[in-house]
């Protein structure tokens, strides 16, 4: 990064249309000019001089050495990248796209280019290291969303540390049609889970890991977390402490989210026997029998759930759509929705409407959750 004062220095450049004014410096050893404007607009050298003491004092204006677009990534990178390991993970696969596309460009231009800004969005291309034949595929709209969203954090970062000179972020004028959901949630009925249950192709790990998500309304994140140690059979709770992702362990997503659940004994019945029949002995409930680490889920996903919910008549089955399946059985069972925002383990109003005081009030849960998993098992017997 530049760490001296520089002026720059007018030239004139000779064009067809009409000789132009430009101010050139040098940026992170490269050469680079800023269009002043035309000479009709500035008859003399002097006049154009003039007119770019603004961009001189832009130029030399560098708080917190923020100059480029990269500068800005690497600052937040060490002072306020998430600690969540996958989602720091999701943040810097986005973050190469952006230095790619805007990381040598100075901080001040890139927030008046919205237009380039916008249009770079819409054509975001599915990159992979087996890209289909043909055209690239566009990215999903809920991708391109969080693109968009983690540009206007890292804005909203440098107007806080004095590197943007603005009263609004610049990308909240930046629009963007359909960056929703790319697809409706699929949720499953209850007569198609049993009828997943039922397929014969369905390993039993995967037959045990759908009970126990559609069960409690786990995130499969927090089912592939479980540990035996989390269960306690004689008091008929389980304990969600963690998550994995790609087999590396994390927090919960919320605070919220870490929570002691009834454990219904149809549920311990089918701990029990796959305990009993799990070939590899290890601490995690889920596990790869070769390594003793949890499952990965996307694997899972692609190589058993979805089949599964294809041969059943469900196309695109995914680990959400057993939890979206256990909350849609607690509002055909009146539970209230304070219960249903504590069995849900959400943080926010908007999630389930209501907070629900006492975060581990297991006895006053368990009945709640003792609907569910009955409605579930007759379904299945």
């Amino acid at each position: 990064m530049r760490n001296s004062f520089q002026q720059g220095s007018i030239i004139l450049i000779k064009r067809k249309s009409g000789d132009c004014w430009r101010l050139k410096y040098r940026l992170n050893g490269k050469q680079c000019s800023d269009y002043i404007g035309t000479i009709k607009q500035y008859p003399t050298k002097a006049s154009a001089e003039k007119a770019a003491e603004k961009m001189r004092s832009v130029l030399n204006l560098v708080p917190s050495e923020i100059i480029t677009v990269s500068d800005l990534i690497d600052k937040y990178e060490k002072e306020a990248m998430p600690s969540r390991a996958t989602t720091a993970a999701s943040y810097r696969s986005i973050f190469k796209r952006i230095r790619d596309q805007w990381g040598d460009m100075r901080l001040d231009k890139f927030t008046l280019d919205l237009v380039a800004i916008e249009d770079w969005l819409k054509e975001l291309t599915v990159i992979g290291r087996h890209p289909k034949p043909g055209p690239k595929v566009l990215v999903s709209p809920l991708y391109r969303a969080q693109v968009k969203n983690l540009l206007h954090t890292l804005l909203e970062h440098a107007m806080k540390w004095g590197a943007v000179s603005a009263q609004r972020n610049p990308l909240e004028l930046v629009r963007l049609k359909g960056s929703t959901r790319a697809k409706d949630i699929v949720i499953l009925s209850p007569d198609q889970y049993a009828a997943i249950l039922d397929d014969p192709e369905l390993p039993e790990v995967v037959r045990v890991l759908v009970q126990i998500l559609a069960g409690l309304g786990l995130r499969i994140s927090e089912g592939l977390g479980l540990q035996w140690s989390d269960l306690d059979y004689e008091a008929k709770t389980i304990q969600i402490r963690r998550s994995v992702v790609h087999g590396k362990a994390n927090d919960t997503k919320t605070t919220s989210s870490a929570a002691k659940l009834p454990l219904h004994d149809s549920l311990i019945a089918v701990l029990k026997v796959w305990k009993e029949r799990e070939a590899f002995r290890s601490k995690w409930i889920f596990c790869s029998e070769r390594t003793g680490r949890p499952l990965d889920r996307d694997w899972l996903r692609e190589e058993y759930l979805q089949p599964a919910g294809e041969r059943v008549g469900v196309q695109g089955l995914g680990w959400h759509s057993l939890r979206h399946l256990f909350r849609s059985l607690l509002r055909q069972c009146g539970t209230p929705i304070e219960a249903q925002k504590s069995l849900m383990r959400h943080s926010k109003l908007a999630t389930t409407m209501d907070v629900y005081g006492g975060k581990d009030n297991v006895e006053h849960l368990r009945p709640e959750s003792t609907k569910v998993v009955e409605m579930l098992a007759r379904r299945s017997a």
